[in-house]
Formats: C-alpha cells, sequence, structure tokens
C-alpha cells in the first residue's frame, strides 16, 4: 500500500483531458505523511505549490518548498513525505496508465 496511514489529503485532477500521454494530478499530502518507498515505470515531474517536505531518493533527500521542480526518473525508488508541521501541496505531470510499484511499506511514526 502506497499510503498506508492515510496520510494523503487529497489528489485531484486539474485537467479534464490527457496532455499528450501525460496526466497532470494536484497532491494534497497531511502533516506528517509519508509513501511507502516506491518506484515507476515512467518519469515523474513535480512542482511543489506550498507546505514543507522532502523527497527522498536512495542518493539524495530533497528539499520541498514551494516552487520547487524535482525531476525523478522512472525506476528511481523514491519517497515522498511532508515535514509533519504543515501540509505539502504539489503537482505532478507522469504518463497515464503509468505503472507504481511499492518497495518498501511506509512506517507509521
Amino acid at each position: 500500500m502506497l499510503w498506508p496511514n492515510g496520510g494523503v489529503a487529497g489528489f485531484e485532477p486539474l485537467l479534464d483531458q490527457i496532455v499528450g500521454d501525460n496526466h497532470v494530478v494536484r497532491v494534497r499530502l497531511a502533516p506528517g505523511a509519508r509513501s511507502a518507498r516506491h518506484t515507476h515505470n515512467c518519469d515523474q515531474v513535480m512542482i511543489v505549490v506550498e507546505g514543507k517536505g522532502s523527497l527522498v531518493t536512495d542518493d539524495n533527500v530533497i528539499e520541498l518548498r514551494s516552487g520547487t521542480v524535482v525531476f525523478t526518473p522512472a525506476g528511481v525508488p523514491h519517497i515522498h513525505a511532508s515535514d509533519g508541521q504543515t501540509e505539502v501541496e504539489y503537482v505532478y505531470v507522469t504518463r497515464t496508465g503509468h505503472d507504481t510499484q511499492v518497495q518498501q511499506p511506509a512506517t507509521q511514526d
């Protein structure tokens, strides 16, 4: 399960049509929410709208703040997390119909 503790405050498609082969979705994570470690079979671009959090890969911890843009290549294991104090909201663009593989369940701290 990608979000075992129900930490996602919401997923909302931002366009009523597919953009090329992609879709655009707004995500809000509740304070303290953390995804499982997972991969996608396509690239993903994340644009942070507001709040604070992190995107954790095997090589980096990328701080998420308003205006941050993150490119995550296909197959790179990563975790999305809010900072525990505030909600974090971001928009992501990824291929429509992509596959997500959970590699390690999220812990409930």
